[in-house]
C-alpha cells in the first residue's frame, strides 16, 4: 500500500524539467511571429523548425524508449 502512496510522487522525480522545452517553444513562436510581421517565410519556417526540434527533443526526454519510433 505504502509503494502505491508514493506511485505519484515517484513519476513526478523522473519527469524532465520543463523548462527548456517551454524556453524552445517559446522562442519558436516569437521567431516565428517576427517572421510573420517581418514578411519572411525563412523565419516563419525556422520558428516552425525550432518548434518541432524541441517537441522531438521533449518526446525523447520523456520517454527514452521513443527513439525506436524515429528508427
Amino acid at each position: 500500500m505504502l509503494a502505491f502512496a508514493t506511485w505519484p510522487l515517484s513519476l513526478l522525480a523522473s519527469q524532465p524539467p520543463p523548462g527548456p522545452y517551454l524556453g524552445g517553444m517559446v522562442l519558436g513562436f516569437v521567431v516565428g511571429a517576427a517572421g510573420h510581421m517581418v514578411r519572411s517565410a525563412a523565419l516563419v519556417a525556422l520558428g516552425i523548425g525550432i518548434i518541432l526540434v524541441t517537441t522531438v527533443l521533449f518526446l525523447l526526454a520523456f520517454d527514452p524508449n521513443a527513439a525506436k519510433t524515429f528508427g
